[in-house]
């Protein structure tokens, strides 16, 4: 004889309520490259505290719900870790087949400190393409971000290299060059990392002595002794600003420890 009754109604609701909370946790296993584990969450969600208030509530409610708890729950995936994308990410930049803005960079650095560039890529907040702490209105965070390493040419304390401002299509997150990195390390101590040049827009900042598009050199000043310190001098470019005309960046990166 085949159930019937309420006590089949709320079997059949709490089935209901568990597979349609388990497509929402797919979604976001697939968004995330989550380990296929992940299937052990729904043990959480639907415990019995849960079964307690389905059986009160009407279906609807129950589907409601379950879409707004799996929603939320994607959402918290999505833009939870690292502002860095992983590889083969869902929301990763699409290489751009037409690039056309390439830029050189020349960099002068102590011959005792090992030296690597990166050219780091963004999206746009506005895009819903960020990271950082979730909120029920859906705001916070920063800017996912891809970083490319820059292949460096040179010797002793001189080096040059290449990197490509359109080097992405905007896409869906509306990607752009965000800056330029220096990583500088010496004799196994922990690496020292300096944003030397970022993209400038000039509607939104102003030129000044330290920050600006003009083709001067630029000094990054730092004491590999005391990690907290950075200085400049008053008349001295510290950072490259990045416009459409940029063709060249020169920069020098400078240990006041010595020797330089």
């Amino acid at each position: 004889m085949s159930r019937s009754g309420p006590r089949a109604v709320v079997r059949h609701i709490k089935l209901a309520f568990r597979k349609q909370t388990l497509v929402h946790l797919l979604i976001c296993e697939s968004a995330c490259n989550l380990p296929k584990r992940t299937h052990v969450l729904p043990k959480f969600i639907i415990g019995r505290s849960w079964s307690r208030t389905i059986v009160t509530d009407r279906f609807g409610s129950i589907c409601g719900w379950s879409t707004v708890c799996g929603a939320f729950l994607v959402a918290g995936c999505i833009h939870s870790g690292s502002r860095e994308l992983a590889p083969n990410n869902w929301q990763s930049p699409q290489k751009n087949p037409a690039a056309t803005h390439y830029v050189t960079i020349d960099v002068t650095v102590s011959p005792t400190h090992q030296l690597n560039m990166s050219a780091v890529y963004e999206g746009k907040i506005a895009a819903g393409c960020w990271k950082g702490p979730l909120s029920l209105a859906g705001d916070g965070g920063s800017p996912v971000t891809h970083t490319v390493p820059i292949p460096l040419a040179g010797s002793g304390e001189h080096f040059h290299g290449q990197f490509i401002v359109d080097q992405y299509l905007p896409g869906k997150c509306g990607w752009h060059l965000q800056g330029i990195l220096a990583s500088v390390s010496k004799d196994g101590l922990p690496a020292r990392e300096f944003l030397v040049a970022q993209a400038f827009d000039r509607t939104k900042t102003v030129e000044s002595v330290h920050f600006n598009t003009t083709s001067t050199p630029s000094f990054i000043r730092f004491k590999y002794s005391t990690p907290t310190w950075a200085g400049f001098k008053k008349d001295e470019k510290s950072q490259q600003g990045i416009t459409d005309e940029t063709q060249s960046i020169e920069t020098n990166i400078i240990d006041e420890d010595g020797p330089h």
